[in-house]
Order: C-alpha cells, then structure tokens, then sequence
C-alpha cells in the first residue's frame, strides 16, 4: 500500500535525499546543501510504500518570467523512484499529486528539466525550450576591448543586471536572493571566480565561471563560463577580452549548457569565427493554472484577441472550458464558452512558452478548433527568445 505526502519526519527527508544521490550520482555535500534549500523554499512529497520512501520530487517556489512580467511557477527537481519500483505507475502518481500541491500552493506553471521526456509528457508537460552549449577558441577571443573594467566579486549591482536582462526572454526564473545563495554560495568555491563589468559606477556586465586542469598536457586549463550576462557592446566586448587574457594557458573556453541562448547574439560579433554549439537536451514547461498563468503573464501591447479554449489535462476529469481576452497586454479568463480551440495541456504549455504555434500543433493532431482562432493565438506569442538559463 501507498501513500503520499510531504516528508513526515527526518527519517524521510533522509530517505529521499539518499534515494536522489544514488538516481543523480550526487555528491553528499552537494545533496545536503539542496536539502537545506529544498526544506526552505520548495513543496515536497514522497511516496511511501509500506512505510519505506520508494520515490519523491520537490518544486522550488520561484517565479518564472514570461513576456516580461513574473509567473508564479514550481520549478520541480529531484524526481527520483527506487530503482525496483520503476515502471511501476508510482512516478505517474507522484506527478499527479505534485500538480496538486503546486495548484493549491498558488503555482501557475511548472518548469522542469527532464532525464528523459516521455514520463513527463504524460503527465502534461511538453518540451518548451533547448538546452545549448557553445566553445571558442581563447585565441579569437585575444584583443577584444570595451570600455569599462572588470571587477572581481560583484555585488548586487548583478542580481539587477541578470533581473533586467532575464525579462527579455520567454522562460527565464526571476531569482529571488534565496537562489543566487544557493548557487552563489560564500565562501566562494576553489578555482571559481566571479567578476562583473563596470562602465562608471553602472554594472553592465556579470561573468561567473570555474577553472579546472585538463589531461594533457599537464599544464593547460579549461575554463566552463557558468553565467555571462551583458546590457552593453562594451561589457560584451571587455568580458570576452578578458576571457581571452588567458590565453597563454587555455585553449579554449565553454560555455556550459543553458548559459547562452539557442541564438547568442555574440556570435554576430565580427571577429568571432570559431563559435561552436549544439543542443544537448530540452527543458519542459506545464501549465498548473490556466487562469493565473494566462492573467499573470504579459502579452503583446497591440494585441486585441478573444478566444474560447477547451482544454484537455490527464490529471483533470474531463475537459475544462474557458473563454480568454487579450487586450492592452493583459488577459482576462472567465469559464465557460464553447467552440473556438480544443487542446490538451502540453500543447497549450509549449505555445505559451514562444515553442509551438499553435496552427503547427493542431497539424500535429494536438489541438483542433477554427483557423483565425489559432491564428489569433499565434499572434499572441514567440515576440521574444525563448530561454531558460537557470538549473535547479
């Protein structure tokens, strides 16, 4: 017999956490610092089996930024089942119960970064967005200049600057200060550095990245950038300039996946050559709410729309009817209405997050409905990048 709920005692939040290090490989140390940030900011529930934790997830209360206004989400993490339990239903379970919690705790969507894409799409997720990485060779970076320097250790001139920069984009989560401790944290690492740019006293730059020694030879360092976020052709200039200063040990720098989006605009920089990336996975998005995520996020100025949806949700006993308004960069949701568009929950999710029109997705056989509705709802996203930079 099962049950599931939120964590009764030590015994199992233990339990869960060493259930997630040995499905993640997860250092200790790492696994016991997510603890403290998961028992603080997150909803989370295991399974329990007969008394004994067979599975858990947590989300992470952080809101997420969509046409450049914040949308409560639940970023979920440490999806995690006991290997002799896998395939067993308990995960489609956990999830069903996890879209519960995160509605009744005031979540609208739910972002996630899945090891494997079919659970989840099940369970109402879609694919909204890639996972890149790129390289460069150090030696292009060798010269380049902006006006302004680089200053170690920034302040909270940083936050602001990643905060602003983030609303450009569709998917991007609105760190709260809880966030940049846990991933920022002080002491700083060994062979971890953090610098911003600085052009008179305005912050227009933040770089955050890790040395490491390579094999051979035994000499020459990696450099994996970890954060680079710029307002200015000077900070990106001088920050890739003084990636460059170090040359003389490094081949090449990485910027790891997720650190620029699937587009960068550096990679229009005239003396950029060598630029190299690929996608290596996907992030999905869920919408919990339909009527707090349509009201919370921003829509175009000019738009002008009304449209009914019928939405399809496997964790909802049949469908749900809702007429949405659009007018001046905000929605307005009443229930009821008919006709108009039918659509289930993943597809509704990856149109809203910029990924999937939603013209393309009734040609996939996931929504139905007149084609100058659809078209109304293509005109109300992809005006922006969509990217989410942000690992939980």
């Amino acid at each position: 017999m099962i049950d599931i709920g939120p964590p009764r005692d030590e015994r199992d939040w233990n339990a869960y956490i060493s259930l997630g290090s040995q499905s993640f490989r997860a250092d200790p140390a790492v696994a016991s610092r997510w603890l403290g940030v998961a028992r603080a900011c997150a909803i989370v529930r295991v399974v329990r089996e007969n008394g004994r934790v067979v599975a858990g997830a947590a989300a992470h209360r952080v809101p997420q930024l969509f046409g450049g206004r914040e949308v409560a989400a639940g970023a979920v993490a440490g999806v995690c089942v006991a290997p002799e339990r896998r395939g067993s239903g308990i995960a489609r379970a956990l999830m069903g119960e996890m879209v519960r919690a995160m509605r009744a705790q005031g979540c609208a969507v739910s972002p996630l970064w899945p090891s494997t894409i079919r659970p989840y799409r099940r369970s109402g997720w879609e694919v909204a967005g890639g996972e890149w990485a790129f390289r460069v060779p150090t030696h292009e970076l060798v010269g380049l200049r902006g006006s302004g320097e680089a200053v170690a250790e920034p302040g909270l001139g940083a936050h602001a600057l990643q905060r602003r920069r983030a609303a450009d984009f569709d998917g991007p989560l609105a760190r709260p200060e809880w966030w940049w401790r846990w991933k920022h944290p002080r002491p700083v690492p060994e062979q971890s550095f953090r610098y911003a740019w600085v052009e008179g006293d305005v912050v227009t730059g933040f770089i955050a990245f890790q040395q490491d020694a390579v094999p051979r030879p035994a000499w020459e360092i990696g450099i994996e950038v970890g954060e680079f976020w710029t307002s200015t052709t000077n900070a990106a200039r001088g920050l890739l300039g003084f990636l460059g200063a170090h040359s003389s040990l490094v081949r090449e720098v990485r910027f790891g996946h997720a650190v620029l989006p699937p587009f960068p605009s550096i990679a229009h920089l005239a003396e950029l050559d060598g630029l190299d990336g690929g996608m290596f996975g996907s992030w999905m998005l869920r919408i919990i709410d339909p009527v707090s995520a349509f009201e919370a996020r921003g829509w175009p100025e000019h738009a002008s729309v009304r449209v009914a949806l019928e939405i399809d949700d496997p964790f909802e006993e049949g469908s749900r009817c809702m007429v949405v308004e659009v007018d001046g960069g905000r929605a307005r949701v009443t229930p009821g209405g008919s006709g108009g568009v039918r659509i289930d929950i993943g597809a509704l999710s990856a149109w809203y997050a910029g990924r999937l029109r939603a013209g393309e997705a009734a040609r996939l056989g996931r929504a139905a409905g007149d084609a100058g509705d659809l078209a109304a709802l293509d005109g109300l996203t992809g005006d922006r990048p969509v990217w989410l930079p942000d690992h939980f």
